[in-house]
C-alpha cells in the first residue's frame, strides 16, 4: 500500500493529500471527501503554526458537525441501496464521532492536543474510505442495478456545505 503522505509546494508534509483511489464515482460523497482531507490538512497547518487553542476548538467543532453531515448523507444512501453491512458501517462512523468529542472534551478540559489529531482523523478516513467506502460502491456496482450510484447523487440535498461555516478561520 502507498504511502499516503505527501510533499506539499510549502515543503511541509502532507498528511491527507486527495487522489483518485479515493474516488466512489459518487459526486456528492467525492466532494464531501476532499472537502473533509482539505480540512485536516487546515487543521495540521494550525498545529504548525502554533494556532490558538480557540482556532483548534473551532476547527474541532467544524470538523465534527461536517463529519456528522457527511455521515449522514452516506448512510442515507447505503440504507436506499439495502447495503448488507449498513450497521457495520453505521457503528464505524459512531466510533469516529465519538472520538472527534474525546479530542474536543480534552482541549475543553486543558489538555493539549498536537498535530497527531491531525495524522489520526487522515489516517482514519484513508483506510474508511478504502476499505469500508469502496466495500459500498462495489455492492451497489455488483447488483447491476444502473440507478444504485445515480440515486447516490440524489443525497445531494442532505447535505449543503455552506451550512457548515462555523467561522472556522482560514
Amino acid at each position: 500500500m502507498p504511502n499516503p503522505m505527501e510533499q506539499s509546494r510549502e515543503g511541509h508534509l502532507s498528511i491527507a493529500p486527495w487522489s483518485e483511489r479515493y474516488e466512489t464515482g459518487i459526486g456528492i460523497l467525492d466532494l464531501q471527501h476532499q472537502e473533509l482531507f482539505e480540512f485536516i490538512e487546515t487543521l495540521a497547518a494550525s498545529f504548525r503554526e502554533g494556532a490558538a487553542t480557540q482556532k483548534i476548538r473551532l476547527a474541532l467543532k467544524f470538523l465534527a458537525s461536517y463529519t456528522v453531515n457527511h455521515f449522514k448523507t452516506e448512510e442515507a444512501f447505503m440504507k436506499e441501496m439495502g447495503y448488507p453491512s449498513f450497521m457495520a458501517h453505521v457503528a464505524e462512523h459512531s466510533q469516529l464521532f465519538a472520538k472527534v468529542r474525546h479530542f474536543q472534551t480534552s482541549l475543553m478540559e486543558g489538555e493539549a492536543i498536537t498535530m497527531e489529531v491531525a495524522a489520526f482523523l487522515a489516517d482514519w478516513f484513508h483506510h474508511h474510505i478504502e476499505d469500508m467506502d469502496m466495500d459500498y460502491v462495489r455492492f451497489a456496482r455488483a447488483q447491476d442495478d444502473a440507478l444504485a450510484l445515480a440515486r447516490g447523487e440524489a443525497f445531494a440535498g442532505v447535505f449543503n456545505l455552506d451550512d457548515f461555516n462555523l467561522g472556522v478561520p482560514e
